[in-house]
């Protein structure tokens, strides 16, 4: 499989949907590993920056959305689109977090390229999978996401489910006295673990959990060479919890 990405080696923070980041690599080479089970399905890639999930996946699906919020990452993942997606399927559109979703019907404006037609958001309804790769490293951003996920998986098939990269960054923090990757933590606080995955922290759980889950091993070939696959790098699959 050959494919084309544009992007930056180095980026600011607010740049850095224009970069490839190895979480990124990690959760395309799981998809490569599982290709069949993507077959003629509708998918949705949240923060997708240079789209290079989403592109790899676009080869066996029926349909793609990849979403992001920034103009400059939108066009960069346009160009990636242009360049890898032989068959059509994929389309790049911009989502906010913090905004409601799905979008009413008679709030639909093609005023961009990048809005959402009516078609669009009624095809959601079969959507299949939620891909997600290194979106976690604010705490504001990561109440706004997983309200997010929670909104659309509400509006997609019951046995739809996000499939999520991480990579956890330890820093030593006052508050709690110890080595901590606040932004993980936060995040898992808000999810219901399945078996063996999350360890102990210095943040306990929320009074709610938002999403229920499970850790997905590791142990599939590595096809993309350009990453370092670290034990701090960790493959979720997650649903909604039913209210």
């Amino acid at each position: 499989m050959h494919i084309d990405i544009t992007m930056k080696t180095r980026s600011t923070i607010r740049e850095c949907g224009v970069q490839i980041w190895g979480a990124s690599l990690y959760l395309s080479d799981w998809i490569l590993s599982k290709l069949s089970q993507f077959q003629d399905a509708v998918v949705m890639e949240l923060g997708a920056g240079v789209g290079l999930p989403g592109v790899v996946v676009a080869r066996v699906c029926r349909r793609v959305f990849l979403t992001d919020y920034e103009d400059k990452s939108l066009r960069n993942c346009l160009r990636n689109v242009m360049l890898n997606d032989k068959r059509g399927v994929c389309s790049v559109r911009k989502l906010d977090w913090s905004d409601e979703f799905p979008i009413k019907k008679d709030e639909v404006k093609q005023q961009s390229e990048f809005d959402w037609t009516e078609k669009e958001l009624m095809e959601l309804k079969s959507c299949n999978y939620l891909l997600a790769a290194d979106v976690i490293y604010s705490n504001e951003l990561t109440t706004s996401f997983l309200n997010k996920v929670v909104q659309i998986l509400s509006i997609c098939r019951e046995d739809a489910k996000l499939i999520m990269t991480i990579e956890k960054r330890y820093n030593f923090t006052l508050p709690e006295l110890c080595t901590t990757c606040r932004e993980y933590d936060f995040f898992f606080s808000h999810v219901q673990v399945e078996g063996a995955g999350r360890e102990e922290t210095c943040i306990g759980s929320a009074k709610t959990f938002l999403l229920r889950g499970k850790k997905l091993g590791s142990d599939f070939e590595k096809r993309l060479k350009e990453y370092d696959r670290s034990d701090e790098m960790e493959l979720w699959e997650l649903i909604r919890i039913p209210t």
